[in-house]
């Protein structure tokens, strides 16, 4: 059964429930995101050659915390069938991968998304940096851009970021941003040679949002076919 729900669109894994259970979400708006720092986007085939090096000359850098990041795995061809996988879930709403593109350049910088994996109504924030931009404020602008766009113009309720605790940079980046620490989950995340490490789990909620100055950030938004998005008329 949890074989065949990981390829359902996320607004049908939980059809099953009562209906007074059931939280409307339909699928994902945003398809470019554009800020004073970076561009968020769906895929593209042509960024494969850009992801491929990327991730292999980081590759020192990702895998301690990011086990997906193989060493020499993430040829172009590999790439490219990756990049097939997540533009065809994003536009089935399975899940939402996107590129980090320096906004001063058009370069790819890294990988964030938008991941239905945390139940109806939410998303869970993931996100990787090229470390040649590291400590420049990159990651916690795209995380930031991100929250404001899941709950302004997806209106969801609960936004999450999970790291592994020894992950001290993620933890800093969700507490700056207002993020508040719900739990340690143990055993939780597959590490190398069959092992599993503990996660933080961090939340912030509708609330926790308006308590934030994250609206103010500037941005545009567009959608899948290309025309600038509003806020969310449920807002």
């Amino acid at each position: 059964m949890m074989r065949l729900w990981k390829h359902l669109p996320a607004a049908h894994l939980f059809d099953n429930l009562d209906s007074k259970f059931q939280i409307p979400m339909s699928l994902l708006r945003s398809y470019h995101i554009e800020t004073e720092r970076v561009i968020l986007r769906c895929y593209a085939p042509a960024d494969a050659p850009a992801m491929s090096e990327t991730i292999l000359r980081n590759h020192e850098h990702l895998f301690p915390f990011m086990p997906w990041a193989v060493k020499d795995q993430h040829t172009i061809a590999f790439c490219t069938d990756l990049i097939r996988t997540f533009v065809g879930n994003y536009h089935l709403g399975i899940d939402y991968p996107m590129a980090v593109l320096d906004a001063r350049d058009g370069r790819y910088i890294g990988g964030t998304g938008l991941h239905t994996r945390v139940g109806k109504g939410a998303y869970e924030i993931g996100y990787w940096i090229d470390e040649r931009y590291g400590r420049q404020g990159f990651t916690t602008h795209v995380a930031a851009a991100l929250t404001k766009v899941a709950f302004e113009y997806e209106a969801i309720h609960r936004m999450n970021i999970h790291m592994q605790v020894p992950n001290d940079v993620s933890q800093r980046i969700a507490e700056r941003l207002g993020y508040k620490r719900d739990a340690l989950l143990r055993g939780m995340y597959p590490l190398q040679d069959g092992k599993f490490g503990d996660i933080y789990y961090y939340t912030m909620l509708r609330a926790d949002y308006a308590a934030t100055d994250l609206g103010a950030m500037p941005m545009r938004i567009f959608g899948f076919d290309g025309t600038e998005l509003a806020p969310s008329p449920r807002q």
